[in-house]
């Protein structure tokens, strides 16, 4: 029987089957909430996506979030005992459901998350970090599907990371394990906003990406990165650094194989501690291809122990957007699962 006291649950491989229902999954960004009705296979039968407009403070964007949630439930026709999951930009305490401090929602810190919403809601809520229960996702449902072992790398604004070994999701006791990105791969590498240096982030996350090709065009390097700038009236960052070396641009590809070539060594790193099958990479920053892909390969395998190769793959995300709607399903899913096997 599951042990409803651990904070870390069971999210071994089972057997969804059509007994278990149709859970609710919500997605919280800074800019989007995004909610779903999810079957057992992770099919999702509804949708519904709504602006956060997170600048408006804590409970207008908790109303839409509660709107949200009903909505979805409703199309779906999904009963109140059936728990919601939800992905959380910051850290989730697993035992108090008390949501740490989330940067891109102005006023969420140290709030009962959990508590509150399943107040308001009149079902059981099951919250998590956003990058934790994507790694969930793509575990149960994407690049992952079948394995026992996967580290998850969410490369986009910043560095996320989230890690199920033999099928449970890591936690540690606050919520905080995994903080990949602020892994130290370079010890007199670039400042990181952590305030250490030469952290995954400040090496690859698309802040840093920015932040190299401006220091390398403030050489005089030939780019046409300043044009793009001041076509788009916007600061040179890693989304027009993407776009310069689609387009070609060689300071880009070069800022682009840096970012690879530090992601791989601290992908190596991970390997050597967790052993997985699977190192799934997803994010803005992976749209590079393999401009970003091959150069992280080639340091990757630089740096790895021969033994951690055998059976491993390392691939870009399949749920893309979707993995952390669909890993916030997973967590409702066993929470269900849990609930009726102690009845």
């Amino acid at each position: 029987m599951a042990d409803r006291s651990s904070p870390h649950p069971d999210t071994r491989a089972r057997d969804y089957t059509p007994q278990h229902p149709t859970v609710v999954g919500v997605d919280v960004g800074g800019t989007h909430i995004r909610a779903a009705a999810i079957a057992h296979d992770g099919t999702v039968v509804a949708r519904r996506h709504v602006a956060c407009r997170a600048a408006d403070g804590f409970e207008p964007v908790l109303d839409r979030l509660v709107a949200a949630i009903e909505g979805v439930a409703a199309d779906a026709g999904i009963d109140p005992e059936v728990p919601v999951g939800v992905a959380l930009p910051g850290p989730v305490n697993p035992r108090t459901g008390v949501l740490g401090l989330a940067p891109n929602l102005p006023g969420w810190r140290d709030v009962p998350i959990r508590d509150l919403l399943a107040a308001r809601l009149g079902r059981p809520v099951v919250p998590g970090n956003d990058v934790n229960v994507a790694a969930l996702g793509e575990w149960r449902y994407g690049a992952g599907k079948g394995a026992r072992d996967l580290i998850y790398l969410g490369v986009g604004t910043g560095v996320g990371s989230g890690v199920v070994a033999g099928g449970r999701l890591l936690l540690g006791q606050h919520g905080l394990a995994m903080e990949a990105g602020h892994m130290v791969v370079d010890m007199d590498g670039p400042e990181c906003h952590c305030g250490g240096r030469g952290c995954l982030e400040a090496l690859c996350a698309g802040w840093a990406i920015g932040r190299t090709a401006r220091d390398l065009l403030a050489t005089g390097r030939p780019s046409i990165l300043p044009e793009l700038a001041a076509e788009r009236g916007e600061e040179v960052g890693g989304a027009l650094v993407n776009e310069a070396a689609q387009a070609g641009d060689a300071l880009a590809i070069e800022v682009l194989a840096m970012a690879g070539r530090a992601l791989g060594v601290g992908v190596a790193s991970l390997v050597h501690i967790f052993n997985p099958e699977i190192v799934a990479i997803g994010g803005g920053v992976a749209t590079a291809g393999e401009l970003l892909f091959a150069p992280m390969r080639e340091a990757f395998a630089a740096q790895v122990m021969a033994a951690f190769r055998e059976d491993l793959r390392i691939v870009p995300s399949a749920l893309g957007q979707d993995a952390g709607l669909l890993g916030a399903g997973v967590l409702a899913a066993e929470e269900f699962r849990q609930r009726h096997d102690d009845d």
